[in-house]
């Protein structure tokens, strides 16, 4: 289990178009499968949807790791997709900062109009895609 905090800086394309910078939260709830290898459940913010997850120790001596998130949320007519990965550095037992790269992408389909002589409707589809970037420092309980 852990949790974080940090900041994160966000830019975003599509339908939805902007930037901004701000507060990032990182959970985590999983089991170690080795001293090298942990899986995870995780909530973070920015990326708003829960996702599965993976810390790796890439040598059982040193204190740098990779981590990796994918998550997929779907609902009525919108779709979104979450991916990550990141390298942190474990300062000590128990503590490490990690810096993550993310990929969102927010899919809305919707009735743009409708015809009420045929009673046709007619749907569009936007797409919005996202960059996150962002450092938290993070306590492990383990």
């Amino acid at each position: 289990m852990g949790i974080g905090v940090g900041y994160a800086a966000v830019a975003s394309g599509g339908a939805i178009e902007g930037s901004a910078t701000g507060f990032a939260t990182s959970g985590k709830l999983g089991y170690g499968m080795s001293d090298q290898l942990t899986i995870y459940l995780s909530s973070t913010v920015p990326s708003i949807i829960p996702s599965l997850g993976f810390m790796y120790f890439i040598d059982r001596n040193s204190d740098y790791y990779l981590t990796g998130l994918l998550g997929y949320a779907s609902g009525d007519q919108d779709s979104l997709l979450s991916i990550s990965g990141g390298i942190g550095y474990q300062l000590r037992d128990h503590l490490s900062l990690e810096l993550g790269l993310g990929y969102i992408r927010y899919t809305d389909t919707y009735t743009s109009a409708w015809n009420p002589w045929t009673g046709q409707t007619f749907n569009e589809t936007s797409e919005s895609n996202v960059i996150t970037i962002a450092a938290t420092f993070n306590v492990h309980f383990y």
